[in-house]
């Protein structure tokens, strides 16, 4: 499961309403200016199915990008209406997709994959940095019980 907020003028909530479907695709971090890009134009305007290709899968509504090492294809089991502003949609993970060469021992490689974030305090984009350890793991023996504060 995964779920995402949006303002709920977008364009693209009205598809999500629609088919009850949307797709999480993570570009690269080379691919950080055309991201930007199309978040600073409205699809109300421009049919930006053009700057990339798109294709589907079981869900057949859900449009993926080719160009990204990560799509995940989900079905919407919930809509959240947050205030006047925006839209919480959560989305069960039908399907996940990606190419063999972001692929180590079968599995995704995310240092292969080198995607981004922005944070939104600052408006600036990060490229994923240097392991730090292993999830569940990196804090046992950190001398801390549950019970402290």
């Amino acid at each position: 499961m995964l779920a995402f907020a949006s303002h709920r003028t977008h364009y693209t909530n009205i598809g999500i309403r629609e088919h009850r479907t949307f797709s999480v695709n993570i570009p690269t971090d080379n691919q950080v200016e055309v991201t930007d890009h199309i978040g600073l134009i409205s699809g109300k305007n421009v049919d930006k199915s053009k700057i990339f290709t798109s294709f589907y899968d079981t869900l057949a509504t859900a449009p993926m990008i080719r160009e990204c090492p990560l799509n995940m294809e989900c079905r919407v089991v919930q809509v959240v209406d947050v205030g006047a502003s925006h839209e919480i949609f959560v989305g069960e993970i039908v399907d996940t997709f990606t190419s063999k060469g972001f692929l180590t021992n079968g599995l995704p490689d995310i240092s292969k994959m080198k995607p981004f974030v922005v944070s939104m305090h600052d408006n600036n984009y990060w490229g994923i940095g240097k392991h730090m350890g292993r999830a569940w793991g990196v804090g046992k023996g950190s001398g801390k019980k549950d019970t402290d504060k």
